[in-house]
């Protein structure tokens, strides 16, 4: 996220059709990281990985139920990019949108 970010704002001069392809391919990254982040979350251990020998477990938490900081951590990861998705498509919209303006803006002009 945050390369995206910085190549937003080292590069203000960056052309519209650059900028939309930074963020095109920050949204291809981050696709690949959800993805990578959703597989994970398949491999959280239960309960019973984490208990050891005699201690008593947690009566609070159910049998099948999974270890809560690790899931709330692997929860926490995938609502970050699919918060982070959102906000590049949106910035891509507004973005293509401007590209789509210029011309117009600049054909309106005259020779002189």
């Amino acid at each position: 996220m945050s390369h995206v970010i910085c190549d937003l704002q080292s590069h203000n001069s960056l052309l519209p059709r650059d900028l939309a392809l930074h963020l095109r391919t920050g949204i291809a990254n981050h696709e690949l990281r959800l993805l990578e982040y959703r597989r994970n979350a398949l491999f959280i251990p239960t309960r019973e990985a984490f208990q050891r020998g005699n201690k008593r477990p947690n009566p609070y938490m159910a049998e099948s139920q999974e270890d809560p900081y690790v899931g709330l951590i692997a929860r926490f990861a995938n609502e970050f990019e699919k918060t982070y998705l959102r906000w590049l498509y949106e910035a891509l919209v507004v973005v293509e949108n401007r590209q789509k303006q210029a011309p117009l803006d600049d054909g309106g002009a005259s020779p002189n």
